[in-house]
């Protein structure tokens, strides 16, 4: 079939058109939009009033997002150095759980004095009985053979109670490593964690934004939508198509 140079009142007249040729038209050409004229009418004519309201609630809405969005990173920016400084008093208090003078020295510490007093307990019960033995030797009273017995009786007590220290010492060094490496377990990878939760919480007023504006765009294609679904879309001639056919 030759090529064929049609105008739009061509088009509107299917008598000058060819089988199978669908005609571009709608507005689409110069000529199209001075022969066609659109003409729009509502559903529910009494729907206009809310439809532009819903239009109208949009700035409002914006400006409110705007301002809320802006006052959650401002505070965000206000407090991370606080939260920054209680992450680095909780890191620390992790961290004692893990390096030789932290919690393992105070462990140790506390054995030490439970130890100590073990052994004065020990040198207590020789002294005291040493004194009973010099106080009856000035007055003449008991004998060789009392004296004999109560240092004996006095050194069976000192020598079990030096045996419950060192029973004592390891049951305890035991337990404080078993609380040690649950410690460690339990708070294993925790400064990682507390870091990386701190930084994040920079990226939040990205992601407030972010959500804010699909909140209102989200609100816009309702309107939209609603607008549209109350629209009957109709085409006439325009009054330069006079004498088309």
């Amino acid at each position: 079939m030759p090529a064929t140079s049609w105008s739009s009142i061509d088009l509107l007249n299917p008598k000058k058109t060819g089988v199978g040729e669908v005609p571009n038209f709608f507005g689409r050409t110069p000529e199209a939009r001075s022969t066609i004229t659109e003409a729009n009418f509502p559903k529910v004519p009494g729907a206009d009033s809310y439809l532009e309201q819903a239009f109208r609630n949009l700035d409002p809405l914006g400006a409110n997002l705007k301002a809320d969005t802006g006052l959650f990173r401002s505070e965000v920016g206000r407090t991370q150095p606080e939260l920054g400084g209680y992450l680095g008093q909780e890191v620390a208090d992790i961290s004692r759980l893990f390096t030789p003078g932290g919690y393992e020295q105070q462990f140790a510490d506390i054995r030490g004095r439970r130890a100590k007093a073990f052994s004065g307990l020990s040198d207590a019960i020789l002294g005291d009985l040493r004194k009973v033995l010099n106080l009856n030797a000035r007055g003449g009273a008991g004998g060789t053979g009392l004296s004999s017995y109560l240092m004996s009786t006095a050194a069976n007590q000192a020598a079990r109670t030096r045996a419950d220290e060192a029973v004592d010492a390891s049951t305890a060094e035991r337990a404080d490593l078993a609380t040690l490496m649950a410690g460690r377990g339990a708070a294993a990878g925790k400064r990682q964690t507390l870091t990386d939760a701190l930084l994040q919480r920079l990226m939040m007023p990205a992601e407030k934004e972010a959500a804010a504006s699909n909140v209102w765009t989200q609100q816009l294609q309702q309107a939209l939508n609603a607008a549209i679904a109350n629209l009957v879309q109709s085409w006439g001639l325009s009054a330069n198509a006079e004498g088309a056919y």
